[in-house]
C-alpha cells in the first residue's frame, strides 16, 4: 500500500475511535490534559518571568480534545457571534486561522463564525515570533519521533516549515488520547515532528536526535 492510503486509513480508523470515545473516561482524560498544558504554561513562564508571550490553542473539531477548560470557552455558538467576556482570555489565548494550502496564522478571536468546515476565528492577528508555545491537535501521533497526521490539510505542517525557516523558538505540543499514540506512523518529507506530546498519561518530549 502507498504511504497515502495508509494514512488515509489511519486516519479513518481514528477518527471514528475519537468520535466515539465519550462519557466520564473522555471528560476525565480532557481534565488531565488541560492539567497537564497549564503546568508546561506556567513552567515556562517561570523559565522566563519577562515574557508575555502568547500561547495558541484552538477550537475542537471531529473530536478532537477539548480544551475549552483551559482557555476559558463560552466564545461560540452556531451562528456568527462577539466574542464573550471571559476572565481566562487575559491570558493570552490566540487561535489559529485556517486557509486551503497556505500556513496558519493565529489572531486573539473578536468574532467566531461556523460558516466554514472548521470553527473560525477573526480578530487582531499576532505574528509567530510573539507566541511561546503551539497546542496542536491530531488523529495520531508517533510515541517515538513526533510525527503527528492531521485531517490532511498540512496547515500546521506549513505552519512549522515557516517557523524552521524563521527560527522561531517557541514550542509545539501535540494534544490527543492516548489511544491516539502509535508505534509508527506513515510519514512524507513535508511531515514535521513536534517537540512534545501530551495525553492524559503525561507528558513526553521528542529530543533532535530521535527526530527523522
Amino acid at each position: 500500500m502507498s504511504i497515502h492510503s495508509d494514512k488515509a486509513r489511519l486516519r479513518k480508523q481514528l477518527r471514528v475511535q475519537r468520535k466515539d470515545f465519550v462519557g466520564a473516561s473522555r471528560l476525565q482524560a480532557e481534565k488531565k490534559i488541560c492539567e497537564l498544558l497549564q503546568g508546561l504554561i506556567e513552567h515556562r513562564k517561570n523559565l522566563d518571568q519577562d515574557s508575555n508571550k502568547y500561547v495558541a490553542v484552538y477550537k475542537p473539531f471531529d473530536g478532537e480534545v477539548d480544551l475549552s477548560s483551559l482557555w476559558g470557552g463560552g466564545l461560540y455558538s452556531k451562528t456568527t457571534m462577539s466574542l464573550n467576556e471571559d476572565p481566562k482570555l487575559d491570558q493570552n489565548w490566540v487561535f489559529p486561522i485556517h486557509q486551503a494550502r497556505q500556513a496558519l496564522t493565529f489572531c486573539i478571536p473578536e468574532i467566531w463564525s461556523e460558516n466554514q468546515k472548521l470553527p473560525t476565528a477573526r480578530g487582531q492577528e499576532v505574528p509567530l515570533s510573539a507566541i511561546e508555545i503551539i497546542f496542536v491537535p491530531g488523529v495520531a501521533f508517533c510515541g517515538r519521533t513526533g510525527l503527528r497526521l492531521g485531517l490532511g490539510g498540512g496547515h500546521y505542517d506549513r505552519t512549522f516549515a515557516l517557523a524552521e525557516e524563521k527560527s522561531w523558538s517557541g514550542l509545539s505540543f501535540g494534544v490527543g488520547f492516548s489511544f491516539q499514540v502509535q508505534s509508527e506512523l506513515p510519514s512524507e518529507s513535508w511531515d514535521y515532528p513536534l517537540d512534545g506530546l501530551v495525553t492524559e498519561l503525561g507528558v513526553k518530549m521528542f529530543s533532535q536526535t530521535s527526530k527523522p
